[in-house]
């Protein structure tokens, strides 16, 4: 190519130079979790949901304030970088314990919040309040949804196409806990009836309430029904206007014999649900039933086993499979104190992978806490508290494909192994086969702090030399980049988040599949892959970026950006370098033109540098 010659030439990078120090891990997800929330006192029970631009909304309990728990919230981009107020946005901070938040996406950024809310002093009312993309709050005060006599509890929320949410929650007015929900508009006004319309309020106890959206501004709901001699599962469909569609006080999904527990409900995608519960008629088992969106059991009667290994199948949790199925996740007994297992279930209720389910995690030790979410692509990630190392558990993650196999390290892969213990995992979507996941963590020992980290597939190497002020040498014209972006390269004449160099599929010399992706770089212009025997670390200062690496350069593909400033090798890296050998560590580094408000004149850039040792 003509135009690298009228720029310095890369061969002097062949010359044996001196490894200034060694390379820091990637600054987009540190290890051990990136912190959401380190306030004083206890931060607990996290949930989260997709922020819609590969980040999260995590809202917890948070006792800051001394003796009653209050709700926060936070939002973590895609990088692992906390975008509103150090240790999360205060939605409520009233007197009295505001406790079990849910949450929900508002499909611009932002979220709604509903929790169970004890400022009353006498029982507990549930409210909510909705925060914005900013971290704002959408409303000037908290919306009261349900102030009856007596406790409203557990709430469930989720959304309509309008802003709007609906919001479950047991309900014990009438001295035994029934069903009750309510229509919250996106200016924070309630819609339905006062304190909430009636979904069931049969005899005996109604307990736990899951739902999910009908599609049509409506939803359907389900819940643990004694109104007999024992539990059973029934749900009811409520429309946009707040009216029970299905037969008063609801359809039995299951009333077979034994109890029936923990109901958790997933949409089918057609204005159905595909509801999974744990059941007791011949043992602890885990069975599923599809309900349309008229009532009807579409599925075996009595439910679809899903698994009825031997010992104890409980917890499950559920997420649709965005092709009218479903995957579950439950806690299993069947060989040890517990570990963790998963099932798909198509839309016609067959099961797709292994009999009583494939093995997600099966390592000595309890595995427990499992929560999972689609992975885009038709499979799950998972994430579950795990005991394998003693008894301070720690966080583990995989992923299992559509045909169900597990894509990571066989019993998952460690998200953080601080030994002081981490729980209460919970997770949601980022990129596909991407998963984010908050947990509480003791590592600061005096109380429970809330972190996260990106469950993904490893990635097959670490960047480091990032042009940004922490990591030890200046960009040449004081054009280091703005940290939005963490892990880039110096800033450049179109981004100021500087370009990043990223790697992904396997550095294997037996099935070499790695693949080097620059992005941000001038988009529609020239950049060169290479790679070389050393690490400059904390780089060199070269044209309008950092000098990486160097010692034995191989030039490896020039590859135009695209029009967003992205390209990617094309080539197999091994072949084309030549003389890899097994347990090498290779550096690499994209250089590439920047005439275009070039920074320091120079009209060319670099990206960070990326580290990889090769597997045999």
């Amino acid at each position: 190519m003509q135009w690298l010659e009228s720029r310095p030439s890369l061969s002097f990078l062949a010359v044996a130079l001196l490894v200034i120090g060694s390379p820091s891990a990637s600054a987009q997800w540190v290890r051990d979790g990136a912190t959401i929330c380190a306030a004083t006192n206890m931060q607990w029970g996290p949930k989260s949901v997709s922020d819609g631009s590969g980040g999260a909304i995590v809202v917890w309990p948070d006792m800051r304030s001394g003796g009653v728990s209050d709700v926060f919230v936070q939002r973590v981009n895609a990088h692992g970088v906390v975008l509103w107020t150090v240790d999360g946005v205060a939605l409520c901070n009233s007197v009295g314990a505001s406790e079990e938040p849910a949450i929900v996406a508002d499909g611009s950024g932002g979220a709604t919040i509903a929790w169970q809310d004890q400022r009353n002093g006498l029982d507990y009312d549930i409210y909510a309040q909705g925060v914005t993309s900013s971290g704002s709050l959408k409303w000037n005060t908290e919306v009261a949804v349900c102030t009856a006599l007596g406790d409203q509890q557990y709430p469930c929320l989720t959304a309509d196409s309008t802003g709007s949410v609906i919001i479950a929650w047991q309900d014990d007015r009438s001295n035994n806990w029934n069903i009750y929900a309510q229509k919250v508009s996106a200016l924070g006004a309630n819609m339905w009836a006062a304190n909430g319309a009636v979904v069931c309020n049969s005899t005996g106890d109604q307990t736990l309430p899951d739902m999910t959206s009908d599609g049509a501004n409506g939803a359907i709901i389900a819940w643990e029904d004694q109104r007999g001699l024992t539990y059973d599962i029934y749900a009811q469909h409520v429309s946009a206007a707040g009216t029970m569609s299905w037969t008063a006080n609801g359809r039995a999904v299951c009333s077979s014999t034994g109890n029936e527990y923990f109901p958790v409900v997933a949409t089918d995608g057609a204005s159905g649900a595909i509801v999974g519960w744990a059941d007791t008629r011949s043992g602890w088992d885990i069975r599923a039933q599809r309900v349309s969106g008229f009532g009807m059991m579409i599925w075996t009667a009595g439910g679809v086993a899903v698994c009825t290994a031997a010992g104890t199948q409980d917890m499950p949790q559920i997420v649709a499979d965005g092709a009218g199925g479903a995957i579950l996740t439950w806690w299993d007994q069947r060989s040890d104190s517990g570990n963790v297992y998963a099932q798909k279930l198509d839309s016609l209720g067959v099961i797709q992978w292994t009999v009583d389910g494939a093995a997600i995690c099966t390592k000595p030790g309890q595995q427990a806490e499992a929560v999972l979410t689609g992975d885009g692509t038709g499979g799950a990630i998972l994430a579950w508290s795990d005991y394998r190392s003693g008894a301070n558990p720690d966080i583990y993650g995989q992923r299992i494909s559509s045909p169900g196999f597990v894509q990571w390290t066989v019993d998952g892969v460690p998200l953080v192994t601080d030994p002081q213990g981490q729980w209460s995992p919970s997770i949601a979507p980022g990129a596909p086969n991407i998963g984010l996941v908050p947990w509480c963590d003791w590592r600061n020992v005096a109380d429970c702090d809330i972190y996260a980290q990106r469950a993904a597939d490893p990635f097959p190497g670490n960047g480091y030399c990032f042009g940004d002020p922490m990591s030890g040498t200046p960009c040449p014209c004081n054009n280091d980049n703005d940290g939005t972006v963490p892990g880039s390269g110096c800033a450049n004449g179109v981004f100021t988040s500087g370009a990043q160099l990223t790697g992904s599929g396997e550095a294997r010399l037996t099935n070499d599949t790695l693949v080097l992706a620059a992005t941000s770089m001038e988009p529609n212009n020239f950049g060169l892959y290479f790679q070389a025997d050393n690490n400059l670390w904390p780089g060199v200062p070269w044209g309008d970026g950092l000098r990486c690496c160097g010692g034995n350069l191989k030039r490896l593909q020039v590859q135009k950006a695209n029009h967003r400033g992205d390209s990617a090798t094309t080539l197999v890296i091994s072949i084309k370098a030549g003389n890899v050998f097994p347990g090498d560590t290779k550096y690499y580094q994209c250089w590439y033109r920047n005439p275009l408000n070039s920074p320091c004149g120079f009209d060319f850039n670099t990206t960070n540098g990326y580290e990889v040792t090769w597997l045999p």
